[in-house]
């Protein structure tokens, strides 16, 4: 008891401030383990959006190098990536569209190959299901019929010259003089 009027000193214990690591880029479980070192709690979405590699922490809130209390909560948005969609056995035009509607790009290379119907996409990277950044290069492998050998059809009957065209693989048309 004091009398009144007598002055009174009252201390007041603040918790601690901490600052907020900068977590942004790192995994998941990386990140989760430096807030909780720092005597910070989590909170984690996903952002689809974002333009890094998935599993990667994107954006933070508060942001880093901020003071604040012990325990406050960290708002994480987690990088989840798009999934790469199967183009294999469909034409150039259809796979850059199908590529295009999920936020990634393509990057076309012909080869000469016999082993895919010519027009049509036949390797892919990275392969079909595979999670990778938004706006990541889908590339593309489209087939193109391969060269051959045009046989020597001089000094050849029509019947010979079309005989041995075809069996090299080529169509056949004759133009009349």
């Amino acid at each position: 008891r004091v009398a009144r009027g007598t002055a009174v000193v009252v201390s007041v214990a603040l918790p601690p401030l901490v600052t907020v690591p900068d977590v942004r880029g790192r995994q998941r479980g990386d990140a989760v383990g430096l807030l909780t070192a720092a005597s910070l709690k989590n909170d984690v979405t996903n952002d689809p959006a974002a333009a890094i590699a998935p599993g990667l922490v994107s954006a933070q809130a508060p942001a880093p190098g901020s003071q604040v209390d012990v325990g406050t909560v960290v708002r994480l948005q987690l990088a989840v990536g798009v999934v790469v969609p199967s183009v294999i056995g469909i034409s150039t035009h259809d796979a850059q569209a199908r590529i295009a509607s999920v936020g990634l790009r393509g990057n076309v290379r012909e080869v000469r190959t016999e082993a895919a119907r010519a027009g049509t996409v036949f390797q892919q990277s990275p392969v079909a299901d595979e999670r990778v950044a938004r706006g990541s290069v889908v590339e593309l492998s489209l087939a193109r019929a391969p060269l051959v050998t045009v046989p020597d059809l001089a000094q050849r009957t029509r019947a010979e010259a079309e005989s041995l065209a075809r069996a090299a693989g080529l169509a056949v048309a004759f133009a009349e003089d």
